[in-house]
This record gives structure tokens, C-alpha cells and sequence, in this order.
């Protein structure tokens, strides 16, 4: 997008939206569940813009507090004899010197200010967000807030804050809704609504198996701002289609996979379900994988 590369930039870009707790239907099979303690999950998944912060404030790569153990190891390259097999040949394309930043971070395609970051590993999600608790801390509490389909300034004390990835019950709670709906907007998939496969042949159903051998040039992610009509109930955008989204959470119990939801750009509409479970070794990196996080008080369960 033009305005992007222009330097112009949404209003809201670092707006939060409420999530209240309560029950709500969860997963494929629509069970209920409850969430606790409320949360509050940025609008939108995180952008070029925003994980520049976090490069350019004293270059958070090199900051060793920022990281997890196993992060830091990953920064080091250590971590990749844990890779499964077949992950080996990729993350060599990935040495420790070109870990300092997202991998296409120097590519036009992936790098407007107002797409989502891409090419980043789930460890370094979890820095981004370490470095935002902090931030957080020296800023005002003071915070944009979503609530009810307006935006309002909310102050988040009690208590310190904290910045994290959502669990996958989080994510889907705000992605959803409390109905069990099957996509953000509603029931019914609509191409209009969402950065998918579908989106860029502009027809309802494709062979997606077929298209993903062979995709178009021109199909990539899009601004975070395009798709008003893709929100969700609570006011979540994008929770539908663009970039696969890290969560906090496991998917297995074994702990091998991280937890992805939402689907991609090119993915198609199965995997743009929300309650569609996808996983990836937490090394893992892609032109089809970034995050959103959630705010909540660091005394509260995660």
C-alpha cells in the first residue's frame, strides 16, 4: 500500500481491544469454556512499523535480558541441533549473524511500515513482547482501548502490566466471540473480508492445492487496516487471513509445536476458521507467519 511507504500510519495502530471474562464457545466441537480474568489483545497483528521499536530501541537483539534461555540460545544458534530433520536445511539458510533482525526484513515485498512483521520465529515474538512489558512500564497506563465498539481511553492499573503472546483459548475467545461462530464476521465465509487464497483469484472456492504449488507474484500480505468488514465481534482485526499468529501455547504435550492460529495469505478458508489449530516448531520462520499481543496485569494467570 502507497500511504504505507508515505509514512502514514492508522489512528488506532496501537489500540488494544477488551476482552471481558466468561464463558464462550471454544473449538471445532463449540464446548464451552471460560476465560477468568480479563485480558487486552492488540487490534491489530503486529507491523513493520512496530517491531521497529523494538530494533531501534538500543537494537532489542542484543539486549540478552530480553530473551528467554532457550531464545537466547536460538539467537545463537545453539538451539537448532533441537530442530526436527526436516527443519535443518531451512533454518540453514538462517545463520546466527542474519538473526538480528527478521529474515525479509530488508525485502520491499514483506517490509511496509503497515503490513505485519513476518519471518519471525516464535522466540522472537516472545522478545518483542518482553520488551513492550517494559516499555509499558516507563509509559503512562494509560491506554487506547476498544470497548464496545468504541475507542476509549482506559487506564490498565491496578498492578504493573505484562506483554505476551495469548494462549490459544485467549486468541480464539477474541477472534470468535463468545457464539462459536466460524469466522470473525459470522458464519459463512466471504473472500471480501479477509487477505486469503480466495481474495486474490477473487472467487468464493479455489483448488488450493493446486494454486499454493504455483502461487501468483503478486499475492503477499496487506495492510492491517484493509479489512474493516473482517472484524470481530469484539473489534479484532485481521484475526482471519494475512499471517499466521504465534500463541503462548503448546500443541502437543509433548511440547514440541507451537500453537498458530488465524490462517494467511495464502492459505485458504479451512485454515481461516477460527478454531483451526496449525502448528510450528518455534525455530520456524515464514513470509506467512507474524503475531499480535495481549496486555494483562503480571498478576494474573496467563
Amino acid at each position: 500500500m502507497i500511504l504505507g511507504r508515505l509514512g502514514w500510519l492508522p489512528d488506532d495502530l496501537d489500540s488494544l481491544v477488551e476482552i471481558p471474562s466468561g464463558p464462550f464457545l471454544y473449538g471445532d466441537l463449540r464446548k464451552q469454556s471460560q476465560i477468568h480474568r480479563p485480558y487486552w489483545m492488540s487490534k491489530y497483528p503486529v507491523t513493520n512499523f512496530q517491531f521497529a521499536r523494538f530494533l531501534d530501541d538500543d537494537d532489542g537483539y542484543l539486549r540478552r535480558e530480553l530473551w528467554s534461555d532457550d531464545g537466547w540460545a536460538w539467537r545463537m544458534g545453539t538451539y537448532d541441533s533441537k530442530a526436527p530433520d526436516y527443519l535443518k536445511d531451512w533454518l540453514a539458510r538462517r545463520p546466527p549473524k542474519r538473526r538480528d533482525r527478521p529474515f525479509w526484513w530488508d525485502d520491499a515485498k514483506w517490509h511496509n511500515p503497515i503490513f505485519p512483521v513476518v519471518g519471525v520465529s516464535w522466540f522472537e515474538a516472545e522478545a518483542y513482547a518482553n520488551w513492550l512489558t517494559d516499555e509499558l512500564q516507563v509509559a503512562s497506563s494509560k491506554q487506547q482501548v476498544w470497548r464496545g465498539g468504541q475507542l476509549v481511553t482506559h487506564d490498565l492499573q491496578p498492578g504493573p502490566v505484562r506483554v505476551r503472546l495469548p494462549t490459544e483459548e485467549e486468541w480464539e475467545r477474541a477472534a470468535r466471540g463468545v457464539d462459536g461462530r466460524e469466522y470473525p464476521w459470522g458464519t459463512r465465509f466471504d473472500f471480501c473480508r479477509l487477505s486469503c487464497a480466495e481474495a486474490w483469484e477473487g472467487k468464493e472456492s479455489i483448488q488450493w492445492e493446486k494454486w499454493i504449488i504455483r502461487v501468483p507474484e503478486y499475492a503477499a500480505t496487506t495492510a492491517v487496516c484493509t479489512y474493516p468488514q473482517g472484524a470481530s465481534p469484539e473489534g479484532l482485526w485481521d484475526a482471519a487471513g494475512n499471517v499466521w499468529e504465534w500463541t503462548a501455547s503448546w500443541y502437543e504435550a509433548a511440547k514440541t509445536n507451537r500453537v498458530v492460529r488465524g490462517g494467511s495469505w495464502n492459505g485458504d478458508q479451512r485454515y481461516a476458521r477460527c478454531a483451526y489449530r496449525n502448528r510450528n516448531d518455534p525455530d520456524y520462520y515464514s513470509v506467512n507467519v507474524g503475531f499480535r499481543v495481549v496486555v494483562s496485569l503480571a498478576s494474573s494467570d496467563c
